[in-house]
């Protein structure tokens, strides 16, 4: 009988002793099963129903690139949407009458805007306007990707200082990185009232927002009436425009072509400088032939 005591006793407590008691570490692995099941839970929850969130007068600072750039964004109104997807939780902030202030770099205003987290986007629509300094860009949408650095606008129409140059496209891309701003699609660009040039695609070089160099590429169109006070008219592939020196330089892989009052020239290269001279670089021709009148007469015959 004192054995089976004894056994009984010995089976007790090693019961006890590896099935029963609480060790210290059991208050850590219960807090964290815990935790682990609240946010299981909390994730199912907002799996089948997202939270919401209304407020007014909202005021958002946001820290990205190593916390070494501020972006302050102001709504006059706000409705804040949480939801989880698998492990993924993306929250979506609905913006009424947004400003959004780079310090030292922009001002953005817009009737309403769209902040996604985790992805640090934000997407601005219904009277964009960007402002800088002297510089002022509209369009219809815009996109700030903060994390690369990159800014697409859509239906640009823009104004830039030193020129002044003004400019529309389909496309804008900014993107802060290189400090290039990329226009794409039916390039329009303007200087004051002296000429208009058409193109393709743009890559405008900033320095400080200030252009310091413009390159248009694919067809690439020249119509003025400022240069020694004559209608003028120019195609070619490449054309390159300092706008500090305010010189322009026509390239084409075969010839570029200008037409002027009393002036026909064609030339690998075409250099307009500031005091408006024109300079033909290379194979020059003062004459066309039959091809390139026709085709000059059917590109400009609205204008000529």
């Amino acid at each position: 009988m004192l054995r089976f005591l004894a056994v009984m006793s010995l089976l007790s407590f090693a019961i006890y002793w590896f099935q029963i008691r609480v060790r210290p570490e059991d208050a850590t692995n219960y807090e964290t099963l815990t935790q682990e099941s609240r946010a299981l839970r909390k994730r199912r929850t907002l799996e089948e129903t997202p939270a919401h969130q209304g407020r007014q007068n909202v005021q958002k600072d946001i820290w990205t690139q190593d916390e070494t750039r501020h972006l302050q964004i102001r709504s006059q109104s706000s409705h804040l949407t949480i939801s989880q997807k698998k492990d993924k939780m993306e929250v979506v902030e609905h913006l009424t009458d947004i400003q959004c202030i780079a310090q030292n770099e922009f001002i953005l205003e817009a009737e309403e805007g769209f902040y996604h987290y985790p992805s640090h986007q934000l997407l601005a629509r219904t009277n964009c306007r960007l402002i800088q300094d002297q510089n002022q860009i509209d369009g219809t949408q815009i996109l700030f990707d903060l994390i690369e650095e990159k800014v697409t606008y859509e239906n640009p129409t823009g104004t830039l200082a030193l020129g002044p140059l003004t400019f529309t496209a389909k496309t804008l891309i900014w993107n802060k990185k290189t400090n290039q701003l990329h226009l794409m699609e039916d390039v329009h660009i303007n200087q004051s009232d002296q000429w208009t040039l058409t193109s393709d695609l743009g890559t405008v070089e900033l320095g400080p927002f200030k252009p310091s160099l413009l390159i248009l590429e694919g067809n690439v169109r020249l119509i003025s009436s400022q240069i020694q006070n004559k209608e003028t008219y120019a195609v070619a592939d490449t054309l390159t425009y300092d706008p500090i020196d305010k010189t322009l330089l026509f390239s084409a892989a075969h010839k570029v072509l200008l037409w002027q009052e009393g002036l026909s020239l064609s030339a690998p290269e075409i250099f307009i400088r500031e005091d408006q001279t024109v300079e033909g670089r290379g194979d020059v021709h003062f004459t066309f032939d039959l091809d390139e009148q026709h085709y000059i007469d059917e590109l400009f015959k609205q204008y000529l």
